[in-house]
């Protein structure tokens, strides 16, 4: 019963759903892009393996993305900070990758695939980042297992519905130049609520007696260093 109740508690917290909010805001996006990239480069006249190839870098430059982002977590940054900016660069990265005319312009196909690795590398930091604060996200008393399945579902359904609204896209417009609405939105509701989550993360208290607690959206994260005095022997007057 005690169990039930810790997850019962981090059920009714609404810092876990909103990381998995977030979550679904990359992993809808990411997983449409990158997940139909083959059969983009084959509809652009890519033949081989190419296709796959460039596929697999892509995929490589969002692993780079997450280890990058651990170690700028290891000195401090806040969760905004790599949040909001990851989410904004995702966007932009995407915008000229669909809505330009790559096939028209000199070594087109080069530029639009830079752009794709850079769309990967930037959209690395949102799952490094939103792992490593599932102690913050859990609530006194809550269970830090169940924080992390309610956000591996979410980020399972943004997995599962990402690539069928790309398609759907495409197919309703006629082409994958559509595809960046579905990215810019995603990136927009993104940004909202990491401006959200930051301001909902429960402090962390380190065994150096140091809380990390978030601070208000503009400031840097704040340290609140406390100490206790030993007692000294007792006095006989």
């Amino acid at each position: 019963m005690a169990a039930l109740s810790r997850i019962g508690r981090t059920v009714r917290a609404p810092a876990p759903w909103t990381a998995g909010l977030v979550f679904v805001c990359y992993t809808l996006p990411w997983m449409a892009v990158v997940g139909f990239l083959p059969t983009i480069y084959r509809d652009g006249g890519m033949a081989a393996s190419w296709p796959g190839v460039l596929s697999a870098v892509v995929g490589a430059a969002n692993a780079i993305g997450s280890v990058t982002t651990a170690a700028l977590m290891r000195r401090g940054l806040p969760t905004r900070a790599l949040l909001v900016p990851a989410f904004a660069l995702m966007a932009t990265t995407c915008l000229p990758t669909f809505a330009v005319d790559w096939h028209t312009l000199l070594a087109g196909t080069t530029w639009q695939f830079l752009c794709v690795v850079a769309f990967s590398l930037t959209g690395g930091a949102i799952p490094a980042t939103l792992l490593r604060i599932i102690g913050e996200l859990t609530p006194a008393g809550g269970s830090t297992p169940a924080t992390m399945g309610l956000i591996q579902q979410l980020f399972n359904t943004g997995s599962f519905i990402g690539p069928a609204l790309a398609a759907w896209l495409a197919t309703r417009t006629g082409g994958w130049h559509s595809t960046w609405w579905m990215t810019c939105v995603c990136a927009a509701v993104g940004i909202f609520l990491s401006l959200s989550l930051s301001l909902s993360l429960r402090p962390r208290v380190t065994g150096t007696g140091t809380v990390a607690a978030p601070a208000p959206v503009g400031d840097s994260t704040t340290a609140l260093t406390t100490s206790a005095q030993p007692a000294g022997p007792p006095r006989h007057d």
